[in-house]
């Protein structure tokens, strides 16, 4: 992507903004440096989800974007791996698989490497030690699916990160532009907990976006702002509430698993019992697999394959009541036994 960008653009690496320039009625004219200015007829502000970019904005006058934001406490304590020279990985279990008090992400990237990462919560302060290498592998180790995932060459120490909030963040307030000459693409504009892996396929749909309102108004700021926020609002609005409600109830079973409380009762919501029966009816159907696909690679919505004409009851005929069991491994009190 980089090499496409630097044969059509002029691309300046190295470079600090400092701010945004103004025409002092909160029309974005361009940006600033440390030792210069560059002006622009519209400037995306892609910094990721932890851009200035309302900082910037209250500088040059502009009113706050309206902003939402949940914490809910993720923690990630990982390192990748390279399979040796000439052997393929042996991974048996890829992608997010959730147990009671943690999951294991495993995820393959190029030239033979991926990574192998425990997702949990900062909260709960006894898996703390997962962080250390030995207890890391420890349990990894002890999941017979995902085992296979430590025999290669350890490509980097023990790696964490935490502080990941959901957030979204709005530049048209109550129908109205709170500056108009610039737009948000991707965490820019909204950021969640990363483990369902989406982040990019976004980003990548929401430059689409910013394109095709570019194209029809870059010449009208305001119904370019109006464009770009109705566009993000019907494409991708609806895959943020997705990813935020299933983040939002996987940390209340984590939290319920950690205080020692009894699981949740039957789902009442029709659309939350269905989801967790397509997740027992996937291993057991093939068109249940290929529909939950769907959702996984971001080309369907759940309510959109939900609501496909038979789909839900096929869902409940092939799930027939089974539970939706964790994947083998440790649960939290043997776990905490071999942390001790």
């Amino acid at each position: 992507m980089a090499t496409a960008a630097e044969g059509a653009l002029e691309v300046r690496r190295g470079v600090h903004i400092t701010g945004l320039l103004s025409d002092g009625n909160r029309r974005v004219t361009g940006v600033r440096f440390p030792d210069g200015e560059l002006k622009a007829d519209l400037v995306i502000d892609a910094l990721g989800r932890r851009s200035p970019l309302p900082a910037w904005l209250a500088a040059i006058g502009a009113d706050a974007p309206a902003e939402e934001s949940e914490d809910f406490g993720f923690v990630y304590y990982g390192r990748y791996f390279r399979a040796p020279e000439g052997a393929e990985p042996r991974l048996n279990a890829i992608g997010l698989w959730p147990f009671d008090c943690y999951s294991l992400l495993v995820l393959p990237s190029e030239a033979g490497t991926w990574s192998v990462t425990v997702v949990t919560t900062a909260r709960d302060h006894e898996l703390r030690a997962l962080r250390e290498e030995a207890n890391f592998t420890k349990l990894v180790g002890s999941c017979p699916l995902h085992a296979t995932a430590l025999d290669g060459e350890p490509v980097t120490g023990m790696l964490a990160a935490a502080g990941i909030t959901d957030r979204r963040r709005e530049l048209v307030v109550n129908g109205s532009p709170v500056a108009t000459g610039v737009l948000t693409v991707g965490d820019s504009w909204s950021c969640t907990n990363p483990s369902l892996g989406r982040g990019m396929t976004l980003g990548l749909m929401h430059a689409a976006i910013a394109a095709e309102a570019v194209a029809e108004h870059l010449k009208d700021p305001v119904a370019l702002a109006l464009a770009h926020d109705r566009l993000t609002r019907e494409r991708l609005l609806p895959w943020y509430q997705a990813t935020a409600q299933s983040d939002r109830q996987r940390a209340a079973q984590i939290a319920a698993v950690v205080a020692g409380r009894p699981p949740a009762p039957q789902l009442a919501d029709p659309a939350a019992a269905a989801m967790r029966d397509l997740l027992v009816a996937r291993a057991l159907d093939p068109d249940m697999f290929r529909a939950y696909l769907e959702m996984v690679f971001v080309l369907a919505l759940p309510q959109e394959i939900l609501s496909r004409p038979g789909f839900a009851e096929r869902v409940r005929e092939v799930a027939d009541g089974r539970p939706l069991g964790p994947p083998p491994g440790p649960a939290r009190a043997e776990l905490l036994r071999m942390l001790s």
